[in-house]
């Protein structure tokens, strides 16, 4: 079906990929292989020390850790969540609600 050929040095991968007839994918594997992988984390960036062969395309571990930071804070805040941001419930049936909860044994 396929082979993945991990962490392999370049020119094994390319002979590999020569002889064994079917599509070969390589994660750290050189350029000569058919396919190629990241691992996500890797790719975006999220990995404090990604292997050498692997390549951040972008900064997210910045941008997720500022995300982060950002939410704590609102919630500390109370910023967030807004109100009227969850779900409605019509008045009669919380009044309902609280009918039935108050008829509720207590513990």
């Amino acid at each position: 079906f396929a082979l993945v050929l991990e962490s392999v040095p370049s020119a094994l991968a390319k002979l590999i990929t020569a002889a064994c007839g079917c599509p070969t994918v390589g994660i750290g594997a050189g350029p000569d292989c058919d396919g190629q992988i990241v691992v996500f984390h890797d790719l975006v960036g999220l990995t404090p020390a990604p292997p050498r062969f692997a390549k951040p395309f972008a900064n997210g571990r910045e941008v997720f850790t500022q995300a982060v930071k950002a939410f704590s804070q609102s919630v500390k805040r109370g910023s967030f969540p807004e109100p009227g941001a969850g779900p409605d419930l019509a008045s009669t049936d919380l009044q309902e609600l609280e009918r039935m909860i108050g008829s509720l044994p207590e513990k």
